[in-house]
């Protein structure tokens, strides 16, 4: 027979512990008064912004430091007289950068003057208004940003005038800039007037005079056009007769030798391709397309020795499926040929760089293979990644002393090798343009980080192992734009990202999984159309459930928004809801208090058919229905959707264009919250004060409100007042952090602790006090949250035998009370077989076997003569 002890005295120093209430001498107050509106410009737009005005929680402190906060009335509470506590209930703390140090490094300028100056034009996911020129003066250890008040957007090309290298030009998203200062300022050049312009590439002849070529697209009119200047950039000429009319330039190149000639490439994703040359200045072109594929031509590469002249290029895109490889030709009579075709094939090749001083070694950048290299003029090649982790490589340059090569990566940033691209270390230190979507904080480590980050067709999972000090990719993830990323379980090794593409034909969509802590993955679906997948923006583990979801929609706009359910940890994936074609699902949200209930926020993506909203589902997301009363008519960019921690009935949504939505009776009716502006990008309910509310809009900083929505207030300051894509919060109580995922990268903010509950009450107890296996015993446990705050408790059982063999069952997910709550359990434990519990499905026994059963008289192993139950109560 086994005797069954209870024993409690664990939990007396638990409570003692959580029984620590600060003393009326602990606690002082003190007064603030309401700020006057402030009044900004929002895209265009005047918006009154409200500090708000009334007065904040009780916060006191205790002897180790920690805080609690009292809501029951609204006076100030501080430490002493002179210490003034912010209105939010946290104490407010400055923002600050994360990292990941990186960007889409889309060119590399290095001044022959001065080969350690060296500039990159710098983009951030495929952003439209995002980038701007970066300048490192000791090549490219550092960076700093070149006048950040000037809006370049994303810059793809930058020209150094070889008689001033102080005089640069930069093509840009927003159109064509000069600096007469080395990049301290910039000014803008109109090469034609028009409403919106870009420029896409631009080159000084080496031989000076004044004379560069610059592709430069102007609305309304005229189209896309190449401009010629013979006064460093105060005048232009179209040159254009001989060329397509809708050009897009990828690359100008001028003889070294011969000043009259150029080369341009065309390598649009759909649209015109070639390869043109003009002998006289730009006044008429002639095509060389014969030879090429058809294929998108993206760089090109010249030498010439004075008896022949060299030309290069690289072909393809992994987008579309539009392969290509490296193609040579002696200019003007000789024909194109591939090089490398037993190598170079099945990716697009971005760029072909020869080195001047050793004109056999090319290296060739692509999509999906990294670094190429060929020291005997392209005969044979190997792969040269050892240490680049950019598996997108735009662009590449040689210092003109031969001392070292820089490639640019798309995401990764800046790299440089000093052997020639043997070996490459990231040097992107100052670059902070990374286009973050999600954030998830390993459990047992709040040093463990992971992100996902995207750009324009490719992107990825970085992690950092010591708090964002320093940051890698993940190894052998697809490369492709990652959406969301998540950790299944407490051990970290399980994690899942959602790709978002980009759309081929050769690598599937959809969840990526990682059993391994992210060294390898594999696609687990969920699959689409046999030739493609679907595309997901998020996927949530609901741990109490052992449920994992996925939203997203069809692999092209037009298809309709999907949601997926796998309760087998991504092995096999069910289409749980189908909604309007033209729309996405773009989040989901489960309840603390009630894992069974879902919410799912809906994009609204383009067309006449997709209305977007919130999506409700009451079985761990097995159905789902619509949930829009009260939201506007039409059209719908549902982006995030967050639960309250302790009412699940109360829910915040963000509408882009009409701003911050809740409902308090589960999302039958949706009122307007009192944000500021109509533009809403991402909301979040603190999970530990569901009055406190974050949100943010383009162009502001992020807000908080702390009374529900009704007003809100700057939180913070540092932040880059630019879209958050999602926040995220780690609410370990000893630090909890605010994470801002966002369009120049992971932003955190250190938020003072709220410190332990005032009092927890709990009573437990075990019968019969005796028993035989596999008798039943009845466990009785009531925990009841005194406080004013809610709280996260972990329970814990462990089964102690003889000879030090410990056996644990423990909860799945955290007990969740919020003020005054009760939690209660009052069911059997089974005990029929070694390593099971059966009638209590929030418990699992697990353990490891040490005793043989021959020597336990028969028995499983590790049970011997008796069994003694006790239970923990433990703060997260």
């Amino acid at each position: 027979m086994l005797m069954v002890l209870v024993r409690l005295f664990r939990l007396l120093l638990v409570l003692s512990l959580l029984l620590l209430i600060p003393s009326a001498s602990e606690r002082c107050t003190a007064g603030m008064a309401g700020a006057e509106p402030i009044t900004r410009q929002v895209n265009g737009q005047t918006v009154t912004h409200h500090m708000s005005v009334e007065t904040g929680p009780k916060i006191w402190s205790d002897h180790r430091g920690y805080r609690a906060v009292d809501w029951t009335d609204r006076s100030w509470q501080a430490d002493g007289p002179s210490s003034r506590v912010p209105a939010d209930g946290r104490l407010e703390s400055l923002w600050e950068t994360s990292g990941p140090f990186a960007a889409d490094i889309n060119h590399i300028l290095i001044s022959p003057a001065n080969p350690n100056v060296v500039y990159a034009g710098v983009g951030c996911g495929g952003e439209p208004f995002l980038g701007g020129v970066y300048r490192s003066t000791n090549g490219g250890q550092d960076w700093i940003r070149l006048d950040p008040e000037t809006q370049l957007g994303p810059v793809y090309c930058l020209a150094m005038n070889p008689e001033n290298h102080l005089e640069l030009f930069a093509s840009a998203e927003l159109g064509l800039f000069r600096t007469s200062n080395g990049g301290n300022s910039w000014s803008e050049v109109f090469p034609v007037d028009g409403t919106f312009a870009r420029s896409t590439r631009v080159s000084y002849n080496p031989a000076g005079g004044g004379e560069l070529v610059a592709h430069y697209y102007c609305e309304p009119q005229p189209d896309s056009s190449l401009y010629r200047s013979t006064d460093g950039g105060d005048s232009f000429t179209p040159s254009n007769n001989g060329l397509p009319q809708e050009l897009s330039i990828t690359d100008i190149c001028f003889d070294p030798l011969v000043s009259s000639r150029i080369f341009v490439s065309l390598g649009s994703d759909f649209g015109e391709a070639g390869f043109y040359c003009s002998e006289d200045n730009g006044a008429h072109w002639l095509s060389y397309n014969s030879g090429l594929d058809g294929q998108p031509v993206n760089s090109i590469s010249v030498l010439n020795s004075g008896s022949r002249c060299s030309v290069m290029v690289t072909t393809g895109r992994n987008f579309a499926n539009q392969n290509g490889g490296l193609f040579h030709r002696s200019h003007p009579s000789g024909e194109w040929f591939r090089i490398g075709s037993n190598r170079i094939k099945d990716a697009g090749f971005l760029e072909v760089q020869r080195d001047q001083q050793f004109p056999g070694l090319i290296l060739v950048g692509a999509q999906g293979q990294g670094m190429l290299k060929s020291t005997d003029n392209g005969l044979n090649w190997s792969e040269a990644n050892d240490g680049l982790d950019g598996e997108v490589v735009n662009c590449i340059a040689f210092r003109p002393d031969g001392m070292a090569v820089h490639a640019g990566c798309a995401s990764m940033g800046f790299f440089t090798s000093l052997d020639e691209g043997s070996v490459w270390a990231a040097s992107s230190e100052g670059i902070n343009m990374v286009k973050v979507t999600d954030v998830v904080v390993d459990d047992l480590d709040p040093n463990r980080i992971l992100v996902s980050f995207t750009s324009l067709n490719s992107g990825g999972v970085f992690i950092t192992e010591d708090g964002g000090l320093s940051w890698s990719a993940v190894p052998n993830l697809v490369d492709q734009r990652a959406q969301s990323v998540a950790i299944e379980g407490t051990g970290g090794q399980i994690i899942y990202a959602a790709m978002e593409g980009p759309v081929t034909t050769t690598t599937p969509e959809g969840i990526y999984k990682s059993t391994d802590g992210g060294q390898s993955w594999i696609c687990t679906g969920p699959h689409g159309p046999s030739y493609l997948n679907n595309l997901l923006y998020k996927v949530v583990v609901d741990k109490e459930a052992n449920t994992l979801l996925a939203g997203g929609r069809g692999y092209i706009s037009t298809l309709p928004a999907r949601l997926f359910r796998s309760t087998d940890s991504g092995e096999n994936w069910i289409q749980v809801h189908q909604g309007d074609n033209y729309s996405s699902v773009m989040d989901i949200a489960v309840s603390r208090q009630d894992s069974a209930v879902c919410f799912g926020a809906v994009d609204h993506t383009g067309g006449i058919n997709g209305l977007g909203g919130v999506l409700k589902s009451t079985n761990n997301g097995a159905s789902w229905f619509s949930m829009d009363g009260g939201f506007p008519a039409g059209p719908r960019n549902c982006r995030t959707v967050s639960v309250d921690p302790v009412d699940t009935a109360t829910v915040y949504s963000t509408l882009y264009n009409h701003g911050v939505y809740k409902t308090t009776d589960g999302g039958n009716n949706w009122l307007l919250a009192g944000f500021p502006v109509s533009q809403a990008h991402a909301v979040l309910v603190d999970p530990l004060a569901g009055n406190m509310v974050y949100a943010c809009s383009g162009g502001f900083p992020v807000l908080l409100s702390k009374d529900g929505g009704v007003e809100y207030q700057d939180f913070g300051s540092g932040y880059p007042e630019n879209w958050v894509y999602r926040f995220v919060i780690d609410d370990r109580i000893w630090q909890p952090r605010l994470y801002a995922c966002g369009n120049q990268g992971l932003y955190r903010l250190n938020m003072e602790p709220l410190g332990f509950p005032d009092t927890l009450d709990l009573t437990f107890s075990c019968s019969p006090a005796e028993l035989t296996l596999p008798d039943t015993a009845i466990l009785s446990l009531t925990l009841t949250n005194s406080s004013h705050l809610t709280r996260s408790y972990g329970l814990t059982i462990d089964l102690e035998l003889p000879g030090g063999t410990t056996y644990i069952a423990y909860r799945r997910a955290s007990v969740v009370l919020g003020p005054d709550q009760v939690f209660s359990i009052d069911a059997p434990m089974d005990f029929p077989m070694f390593g099971t519990m059966v009638g209590v499905t929030t418990f699992d026994l697990t353990g490891t076997d040490t005793t043989p059963p021959a020597s336990n008289g028969g028995l499983p192993a590790g049970f011997s003569d008796t069994v003694t139950c006790r239970i923990t109560a433990s703060m997260p």
